[in-house]
This record gives structure tokens, sequence and C-alpha cells, in this order.
């Protein structure tokens, strides 16, 4: 329940910035930003938080590899957006 909660107010944070910042290109990055981690925190809830019939379950499979990409996805995207914040 709490991973709800986390990807919730990830989109709670894109719907907020959407809504005060003015700036189009700005604001467009920033949303993406967000929505595009909650895709990222979503897709790994449903490789990894269901069970053979396809129930959500609390179980963690720890696959490092799976963890380690998504992170360095992660990382990829907070630059991205960090680098056109400041060359904008």
């Amino acid at each position: 329940l709490s991973n709800a909660y986390m990807t919730l107010s990830i989109l709670n944070l894109a719907e907020y910035y959407d809504k005060i910042i003015y700036n189009e290109k700005k604001r467009n990055d920033i949303v993406k930003f967000y929505v595009s981690c909650a895709k990222y925190q979503l897709n790994y809830y449903l490789n990894n938080f269901r069970n053979e019939l396809g129930l959500f379950v609390n179980k963690i499979t720890l696959d490092y590899n799976k963890i380690k990409i998504i992170i360095l996805h992660l990382v990829h995207l907070i630059r991205l957006l960090n680098f056109q914040l400041r060359h904008t």
C-alpha cells in the first residue's frame, strides 16, 4: 500500500508543477520527468509484486540487475531534467 501512495505522490507532484510553472518548456520537462518516474515504479510493481495468478501480493523479488537498470534510468532522467532546466 505504501508503494501505491509513493506513486500517487509522484503523480500529484506532476499535477502540482503543471499548475504552478508558467514557462511551458520547463513545465513540460518537469511533468514528463515525474510521470516517467511513476511509470518506472508501476512497471517495477507489475513485474515484482504479482504472484502466478497475476494478483498483487506483498512480496519482493530482489533481482539486483532489474533494480540497477531502473536506478540507472532514473539517474539519467534526473540528469537530463537538470540539464534542461539549467539551459532554459
